[in-house]
This record gives C-alpha cells, structure tokens and sequence, in this order.
C-alpha cells in the first residue's frame, strides 16, 4: 500500500522504522520523512499519508503481536531482519505473481501512483482554465 497510496519506492519502504510512521503518542503520521540514507540520488523527502493509508498502517500494526522498538524495521523478514530492496523487491513480485496479475512489477504501485497523479493534476489545471457553464 506504501507503493500505491504514496508513491514509495521498494528501497524506501525496505528502509522505513517505526518511528517514521508513527507519532510519539502511537498515532499514525499524516506525513513520512524519507531519510536521505534511504532515498534515491541520497536526497530526504517528505511524503504526505492520507486517510486510507494511516487506516492501512493502524490495521498492520493491530495485527503485530507486539510492537518492537521505534527504531525497528517497520517490515521484517522471517529471521526478524530488516528487508534488503532486493528481497522486498522479490517478495512484491511473488506477491502479484500469486494475485495472477502479470507483468507486474514492485515499481507497479509507484507507476500507477504516478499516472493518477498526473491525471489529477491535469483535470486541476483544465478546470481552472475552463470557465464554468452558466445554465
């Protein structure tokens, strides 16, 4: 969901910890800093959650047995290790794979991101330029 309701590239979410979703009171952030460690071309970046994606994060962290320390990989393998991009990489693949959806890729959910983005961004800006019809 990281990947298709943020934007989030597979290497961004393979690097996220606890703190970086959560706010010290335990709720959910309504925006993430990507850490310039983890960010491409090393440069940090802010990236807004909005409400589908907070309700998402709250519904995986309610399902955790326990939550581990703030600095914790926010995903974690079976060995309790954090993720390498490489193998959450994978992992997304296998999942479309199971799903039957083909050709899918974990830079799929950025992509679409993206396009719907763009689109919404270009219906913005054609409505702001179209002058309103008077009936």
């Amino acid at each position: 969901m990281l990947s298709h309701l943020a934007g989030l590239r597979v290497g961004q979410i393979a690097g996220l910890r606890f703190d970086d979703v959560l706010e010290t009171d335990g709720s959910v952030t309504d925006r993430v800093h990507i850490n310039p460690a983890i960010a491409k071309g090393g440069v940090g970046r802010t990236v807004f959650v909005n409400k589908r994606l907070q309700r998402e994060i709250r519904r995986y962290l309610e399902a955790l047995p326990a939550l581990p320390g703030p600095s914790a990989p926010l995903f974690h393998t079976q060995k309790n290790s954090a993720f390498s991009p490489n193998t959450l990489c994978q992992l997304f693949e296998e999942l479309y794979r199971k799903a039957g959806i083909k050709g899918a890729t974990s830079h799929s959910g950025r992509r679409g991101f993206i396009t719907k983005l763009a689109h919404s961004l270009h219906l913005n800006r054609l409505r702001q330029k179209t002058p309103r019809a008077k009936g």
